[in-house]
């Protein structure tokens, strides 16, 4: 028997290659998985402070600081300082980003049809709450601010 550690690990790898197949067959979608995660964050509240962008990614500042100048190289946002404290990075879409929203959205779609196929909604209600406490779990155990 495979052990819960495993089986996370391998949907998760699983999930990484899914999205990582259907990016590259995309031409109007150049970025990584990673980036892609980064970018549905910013979509779902533009113009936030980096800090802001490493709570809501649960991912360590210099995970972010790496992605992010290559997202600037890309044209899919802007750095620019916080207009009330100068200390502070603020992150905004870009035009191109904003267009690629939809292109996201469809792939996200059919991964998720793929992923789903033969559970019912009910089900996936289920499943979506067990992850969310696992996922609380997680955070209160590693005392995360995410």
């Amino acid at each position: 028997m495979s052990s819960y550690f495993s089986l996370f690990s391998q949907i998760y790898h699983l999930q990484e290659r899914l999205l990582t197949s259907k990016l590259k067959k995309h031409p109007k979608l150049p970025i990584s998985t990673g980036q892609m995660k980064l970018l549905m964050s910013l979509w779902e509240n533009d113009q936030i402070s980096i800090n802001e962008i490493v709570k809501r990614n649960c991912l360590k500042k210099s995970t972010i600081s790496t992605m992010l100048p290559r997202l600037e190289a890309a044209e899919l946002i802007e750095i620019k300082p916080n207009l009330n404290d100068k200390r502070i990075k603020n992150v905004k879409l870009t035009k191109n980003a904003v267009e690629l929203k939809n292109n996201h959205l469809k792939i996200v779609a059919i991964i998720e049809k793929e992923i789903f196929k033969d559970i019912n909604e009910d089900e996936k209600e289920i499943f979506f709450k067990l992850l969310n406490i696992i996922k609380n779990n997680l955070i209160k155990k590693e005392k995360l601010n995410c």
